[in-house]
């Protein structure tokens, strides 16, 4: 779709979709509701892992795995023990028998997000990490009364873009 650029009056955008742009939460503790949480085999094929997505009330969001069942009684263990701390603090029903991981799905709990590694994109250049649950006790119990919207980052106020547009 490599066409002849004939100036902004001639910028045709019909079928063109939005971009929609979405972001991690920033360092810090923040209130998130579980908006995702799906069982996946690990990269070798000879595991299970968790896979969550919390949405924080403000916008934004980060994603953990944990191990469910590895090779590495270890890593089972390490990620079963996070486990239970994420049902715990999310004030599960059940946490030392969950059931269904359709249960995790909008539980509310705090997350203490750390900053992620920096990585190097395609063309070399490092880009900052995004942000996720910290290593060690990630998850504290959020207020369970606590009115829960997410909602989309606004774009600041700037009176020069804010006028209105004649149509």
């Amino acid at each position: 779709m490599n066409q002849k650029w004939q100036g902004f009056a001639n910028l045709n955008l019909c079928g063109v979709e939005e971009e929609q742009g979405s972001r991690t939460l920033s360092e810090g503790d923040h209130v998130c509701r579980i908006s995702s949480a799906k069982l996946e085999k690990t990269v070798s094929g000879s595991g299970i892992k968790l896979v969550l997505q919390f949405d924080g009330m403000n916008g934004g969001y980060v994603r953990d795995v944990i191990n469910i069942a590895n090779e590495s009684a270890q890593a089972t263990e390490i990620g079963r023990r996070r486990l239970k701390h994420l049902l715990i603090q999310a004030n599960h029903p059940n946490p030392d028998q969950p059931g269904d991981v359709a249960t995790m799905v909008g539980l509310i709990v705090g997350v203490h997000v750390a900053k992620g590694e920096d990585w190097r994109d395609d063309s070399g250049q490092t880009r900052s990490g995004g942000g996720m649950p910290r290593k060690n006790v990630p998850y504290f119990r959020a207020k369970q009364d606590q009115s829960f919207t997410v909602t989309q980052p606004r774009p600041a106020a700037n009176d020069s873009f804010m006028d209105e547009i004649p149509f």
